[in-house]
């Protein structure tokens, strides 16, 4: 089976199946054009330069005779320990650039060796060292060439005198041989993918109406595409034709929506890339009122320039009358005293403003001339804060661009909070207060918003009230998220900040004195990442997350974030945007393509689902007042009537938490619009409509009543990509139906059925997007009238799985090791063969040739022994399985780490001191063992988990009296989960122990299912701290049942620890200087199970 290439995956993302996601891999695109180098340069002992005014080994002083050799019979210049030569520079001529140029190739010929990596550092625009891609190097012992895309050049000589620098990732001691024998470079505006295979080169996929156009640039003659709807079922096929390398793909005859699109290139193999557009219609009239409720934050200098640009227009587009950019202190005063204000936060702050945005500018969050670069608390570094605040509020209201003011962000936390004060109101009110003086000085009509607290916090904000802080701002704000409160994907009804955001909206009414003090949410949002939230999910919440806060009482709603700030789809900062970040080779300032990060060669931004929803949502009740969630009988129904000029002119926002039914009766007519825009026309009469997670709006005069289902609607669990699916279509209540036949749609799919047969079974159309897919069926009466629309969703999976864990064997002799990687066959008609296996596990690789037959809907599992477990350390793994020509792929990581029998341990312990991490919190610093350290072992019964640790600290502080701020003092965690670590829908437990002033604590901070935070039962604990020794030795026992298990778990699972170190001794908060991790996703927000160690309990029967 022959398989086209997909470069990209977008819309819901890849399947993940056990403990990878499995990618399709069908062969590369052979290169079909070529530019000639302007410059090379060949490393010989005497080098030989072209284009080149100079090239160097190391740093000043080194010279090429130092690395000079020959390998293979290829001259080159070899990495050294002794003496250390880690860089390569070079300097290109300056008439070998040709005017303007912004990108450059540079093709590397290497000798690879080695199990590091090399990257290019190079002067740009942005940064005089920006970094490129990293180059992995796999010791294959052999001569390899890479090609690395800089973009956004400089070359000015700012390396050292030099314009770029090859840079291998090796301390002194470990520097592999690597030698590198020639370097090209070449100029071009074009990516690399535009000229050897095919790239989509628009800056933005985010269209107005009538202006779609996709840019394509490939060597081919012409390009084949197809356009699919959300779901990606195919609505158009065509091609366009290529003429000097450049085509177009005209789409303006495209409504409004969100659409994706394969784009296939027909080189000596075919090249695919795929990726989402949207079309919108102008804002709606009162986008950008005094009364904007939506708005979202843009990140200025996280992206190149036109990104930044085409996120201003896509921003405009959308109707979001409200963002928030941040325009840092360290920007504008660089000399003390001295404000300026030509940086890029400033530029888009104004550029926003002239759009008709109302621009938030955030005032943050330190600087280097004061208090050593942290949040300020000494007297001079506040002063020179407020002074910071009052200078730009002058210069931006006397240009006329805002008057929003954000005081500092998330004071109340250490992730943003390092000063020395503390996180406390009482430490807040001190910077707020003189701010909010020297803002209103500067401008009159200043608007500060603060606290801008990291969660709601009603004990925090109950002290900042009660100290007065009400007077001191003119918005009170919150970030809040819940995506995980109770797993990924965690919708908004099921979160506990909802509930207390209107606690908070009715704690300021009561206390603003009659100001009628906005509240304003400036953070909220559902992050996509592997480990969170679908694309799917995103879309539905991005309509329910907002119109629920302003339920709760939310004046203003700012979704956190536009834009995805990174590469790297497992990192959660990464994923929070609406829009998907646009492709590249080369970093921007300090963002950079990761390992994980797969190039698209889509070189500009694409919305997610959850831009055109939420677009949708501004749409259907800007200019309207949310009046209240109708009271329909069921917990689970929601309606928010939003009421307009008329009851004709009214809006409800319909949707489920579970499989609700209602109708609709109008005695006008309605309209019924989804959550992607797509809008029909109701006539009179009653219709039932179905609910479920999507939103829809209704608009009119109409009666909304709880109501039987009228249909059922059966879809399977799963679908194979590129299968038809078959769905069934049951009569459940046929008395409000008139006539004896109904017409039944899906997909473009068209059926007549008799109503007295009570049954229409439908095929539906292939997709090929991984994923959610949501089926709406659409019933019809004989005259045209709609009788009901009924929705069921199925996950698009991939035919073909692949997923690795470590399995440990008890033998006489020890314990045995190996990676078990199994193969999973979806299709449930036909069998595959797998030919061949690559594995690579830490430094040891090899390849399986005995072909293993995995039968329909089947799996299969191949063992690999693992000679060297590298016994409680991570190792990276990366496996290929080969079927003809199909492959799966994937990669991750895992760790052999035995759980012994209690009493009859034979391993060493697990010693912190060489595979535990130090994390630092506030700057704080881990002189060595002494200062924090120790050992930790875990063991088991048939009853309980036992934890043995011993821990050395110079200084014990653990006074915290409540048992659930023990985290903050010196005290161990350790967070529990019930399933692979990378699998998606564990059960995660944390646990803390600490020895407090009355004695020792166990409490559960995340608890299992049906229980409550609390003193954890049945747990034990014997903690004795020793200052003579300045060690604290911990045996802690859980019993099974308290970490959500009926016994010990058999197979593999997921242990996270860490200890606190609390030498940070902040008063009235968060005491620590940071903790030591084995493990890691427990210290950091928000707790990440795929971080975990992969553990197994052993001889325990």
């Amino acid at each position: 089976m022959k398989l086209r290439q997909k470069h990209r995956s977008l819309g819901a993302g890849m399947v993940a199946v056990g403990v990878i996601a499995a990618g399709l891999v069908a062969g590369s695109a052979t290169s079909a054009a070529a530019v000639e180098p302007s410059a090379t340069a060949v490393f010989s002992s005497t080098p030989q330069l072209s284009g080149i005014d100079k090239a160097r080994p190391g740093d000043a002083g080194k010279d090429p005779a130092m690395v000079a050799t020959t390998v293979d019979g290829v001259q080159c210049w070899e990495m050294k320990n002794d003496p250390y030569v880690r860089y390569l520079y070079v300097d290109v001529a300056q008439s070998a650039i040709p005017a303007g140029a912004t990108r450059a190739l540079v093709t590397v010929d290497y000798y690879d060796v080695g199990a590091a990596g090399f990257d290019i550092h190079y002067d740009a625009k942005s940064n005089p060292w920006t970094g490129s891609r990293n180059q992995q190097l796999t010791d294959t012992h052999t001569w390899k060439s890479t090609t690395f895309e800089l973009t956004g050049i400089n070359f000015a000589n700012r390396e050292n005198g030099h314009d770029f620098r090859l840079n291998v990732k090796a301390a002194q001691g470990s520097m592999p041989p690597v030698c590198f024998s020639k370097v090209e470079v070449t100029f071009t505006d074009k990516p690399i993918a535009a000229i050897d295979s095919l790239a989509i080169m628009n800056d933005s996929l985010i269209f107005k109406e009538g202006e779609a156009s996709v840019q394509v640039s490939t060597p081919a003659d012409e390009v084949t595409w197809r356009v699919g709807d959300e779901n990606d079922v195919e609505l158009r096929t065509g091609t366009a034709a290529i003429s000097g390398g450049d085509g177009e793909i005209d789409l303006s005859d495209l409504p409004f929506g969100y659409y994706t699109l394969d784009v296939t290139a027909a080189l000596d193999e075919p090249v695919t890339r795929t990726t989402s557009f949207a079309v919108l219609d102008d804002p709606p009239p009162g986008w950008n009122d005094d009364g904007a409720f939506f708005g979202t934050q843009l990140h200025r200098s996280w992206q190149p320039t036109e990104h930044t640009d085409a996120l201003i227009d896509a921003m405009e587009l959308a109707g979001y009358g409200i963002s928030r950019n941040e325009t840092t202190w360290g920007e504008v005063e660089k000399e003390k005293g001295v404000y300026g204000f030509t940086g890029e936060g400033p530029r888009v702050v104004t550029e926003l403003a002239n759009r008709g945005v109302d621009v938030m500018w955030n005032a943050g969050l330190d600087n280097a001339l004061y208090d050593n670069g942290r949040t300020p608390a000494s007297t001079e570094a506040i002063a020179a804060f407020a002074a910071y605040v009052g200078a730009t509020a002058e210069h931006f209201s006397t240009a006329g661009v805002s008057h929003d003011i954000g005081i500092l962000n998330e004071y109340n936390s250490t992730g943003f909070n390092d000063g020395t004060c503390g996180l406390t109101a009482a430490c807040y009110l001190q910077v707020l207060q003189p701010s909010y003086v020297a803002a209103h000085a500067a401008d009159p009509q200043a608007n500060v918003i603060g606290p801008i607290t990291a969660g709601v916090q009603l004990a925090w904000a109950q002290d900042f009230i009660a100290q007065g802080g009400l007077a001191s701002l003119d918005t009170y704000a919150t970030n809040y998220y819940g995506y995980a409160q109770n797993g990924p994907g965690t919708p908004p009804e099921a979160t506990t900040e909802l509930a207390a955001l209107a606690q908070l909206a009715a704690m300021i009414d009561a206390n603003d004195g009659g100001r009628d003090i906005p509240l304003r949410v400036t953070e909220n949002g559902w992050p996509t990442h592997d480990a969170g939230s679908t694309q799917a999910q995103q879309a539905d919440y991005a309509i329910r997350g907002p119109l629920l806060a302003q339920l709760a009482g939310a004046d203003e709603y700012l979704w956190y974030d536009l834009y995805d700030d990174g590469f790297d789809s497992a990192e959660r900062e990464n994923r929070f945007g609406l829009i998907n970040r646009a492709d590249d080779t080369a970093c921007w300032n300090w963002i950079c393509p990761t390992a994980n990060y797969e190039y698209g060669a889509v070189h500009g931004i694409s919305p997610k689902p959850g831009f055109v929803t939420q677009a949708v949502a501004i749409r259907q009740t800007v200019g309207k007042e949310l009046t209240e969630r109708e009271a329909l009988g069921s917990d689970s129904l929601y309606s928010l009537m939003y009421a307009g000029d008329t009851a004709q002119d009214a809006t409800r926002v319909l949707w489920s938490t579970g499989t609700d039914s209602v109708t609709v009766t109008s005695t006008k007519g309605f309209t019924l619009t989804d959550k992607f825009g797509a809008s029909q026309q109701v006539a009179k009469g009653t219709v039932t409509l179905q609910l479920n997670g999507s939103p829809v709006f209704v608009g009119g005069n109409v009666t909304v009543a709880a109501a039987g289902a009228a249909f059922a609607l059966e879809v399977p669990q799963t679908t194979v990509q590129g299968r038809d699916v078959p769905v069934t279509l049951t009569i459940a209540d046929a008395s409000h139906i008139r006539g004896g036949k109904v017409t039944v749609e899906a997909d473009g799919v068209t059926k007549t059925v008799k109503v007295d047969k009570g049954v229409a079974a439908l095929t539906l159309p292939a997709v090929s997007r991984l994923g959610e897919r949501e089926v709406t069926v659409t019933v019809t009466d004989k005259k045209g009238r709609l009788v009901s629309e009924v929705h069921a969703t199925t996950k698009v999976v991939d035919p073909y799985g692949m997923s690795v864990q470590p399995v440990i064997t008890k033998t006489d002799a020890g314990f045995d090791y190996a990676m078990a990687i199994t193969v999973t066959n979806n299709a449930a008609d036909v069998d595959v063969t797998v030919d061949s296996i690559d594995w690579k596990v830490g430094a040891a690789s090899g390849t399986t040739t005995d072909p293993v037959t995995v039968p329909a809907s089947g799996s299969q599992t191949v063992s690999i022994p693992v000679v060297d477990p590298k016994l409680f350390q991570t190792q990276s793994y990366a496996v290929t399985a080969h079927a003809g020509e199909v492959a799966r792929s994937g990669k991750g990581s895992l760790s052999f780490s035995p759980i012994e029998k209690e009493g009859a341990t034979t391993l060493d312990e697990i010693d912190l001191n060489t595979i535990g991490k130090w994390n630092a919190i506030r700057s704080g610093t881990r002189t060595g063992p002494a200062d924090l350290g120790g050992s930790v072992r875990y063991t088991a019964t048939v009853d309980a988990l036992v934890l043995h640790a011993t821990i050395t600290d110079d200084v014990h502080l653990a006074d915290r009296t409540d048992p659930a701020l023990s985290w903050q003092a010196d005290s161990v965690q350790f967070n529990t989960y019930d399933t692979l670590p990378a699998s998606l829908g564990g059960e995660r437990v944390e646990i803390a122990a600490a020895l407090s002033a009355a004695g020792p604590v166990v409490y559960t901070f995340a608890p299992p299912a049906g229980s409550a935070p609390g003193l954890t039962p049945g747990a034990t604990a014997d903690i004795v701290r020793d200052d003579a020794a300045g060690t604290t030795t911990y045996q802690v026992s859980v019993p099974w049942s308290s970490l959500g298990y009926d016994g010990p778990p058999a197979g593999v699972w997921g242990l996270s620890f860490l200890v606190n170190d609390a030498d940070g001794d902040v008063a009235g908060g968060d005491s620590r200087a940071g903790y030591i991790e084995w493990g890691s996703g427990v210290g950091g927000a928000p707790k990440n199970p795929a971080l975990f160690k992969t553990v197994q309990i052993v001889g325990l029967d």
